[in-house]
């Protein structure tokens, strides 16, 4: 992992500091699966790119730690609740010159801890397993995103992403009819493949990957996508502001 920094000041950047929540209070949802791949994304598009790991288990900070200096820069930093902090200190820390800023929350977020959050963020990644259990839970779970006030009256967007999504499996349509039950403005997919778990051993995003391997294609594309879909909804929430 790399604390390397550029010094300038935020006035001389020309892309101002855009900040994506990946949520979801339902364990082993892919949170982190999500959150290394739009880093790795974000940064591979010479954005200046911090990844913060709110999750006691660090596992994106372990991801970032077996991460290739050959690959773009990404700045990490533990957002991991500390019994001497205040919950959200962290966001005094992040570096003036960031762009682009991942955080990847813990499985247990609470409903005070997820508003806090969600106010001081301009859109709204739900990773979700096609699953009966994790559509239920996911249901509740986006149903508090929409009570808590900085999410209602703010405008924001919210995306749920169907994680290791196999078309064959009788869980993908009913994953479909959820996400279109809910009125959410896409429909994502990350499909179940080896190509991410190597890629979690390997520091690597899959777009850090040979654009050209016809081994990866379906899963370049679907990063691709997702990155596209992304980046139109920071460009839109700009032009609003």
């Amino acid at each position: 992992m790399t604390s390397e920094v550029r010094v300038y000041q935020r006035e001389d950047l020309s892309k101002p500091c855009k900040r994506v929540l990946i949520a979801n209070s339902k364990g082993g949802s892919g949170k982190s699966t999500l959150a290394t791949n739009l880093a790795a994304a974000f940064a591979r598009k010479e954005y200046e790119t911090t990844l913060v790991d709110c999750d006691p288990q660090e596992t994106s900070l372990f991801w970032l730690n077996q991460r290739s200096g050959e690959n773009p820069i990404i700045y990490g930093m533990s957002g991991a609740p500390q019994p001497s902090r205040p919950t959200l200190d962290w966001f005094l820390r992040v570096p003036r010159t960031t762009e682009r800023l991942v955080i990847d929350s813990p499985g247990d977020i609470d409903s005070a801890r997820l508003t806090s959050m969600v106010d001081k963020v301009d859109l709204i990644l739900v990773p979700l397993l096609p699953s009966a259990i994790d559509i239920h839970a996911t249901t509740e779970f986006i149903k508090n995103i929409f009570l808590t006030g900085s999410f209602r009256n703010s405008g924001k967007q919210i995306f749920v992403v169907g994680n290791r999504v196999h078309r064959r499996n009788k869980y993908f349509h009913q994953l479909n009819r959820f996400l279109r039950a809910l009125n959410i403005s896409d429909i994502i997919h990350l499909p179940d493949s080896y190509v991410f778990l190597r890629c979690a051993d390997e520091g690597l995003g899959v777009i850090d990957l040979e654009p050209g391997n016809p081994r990866i294609r379906r899963e370049y594309r679907a990063v691709e996508h997702l990155v596209e879909t992304v980046e139109t909804a920071l460009n839109r929430e700009e032009q609003t502001v």
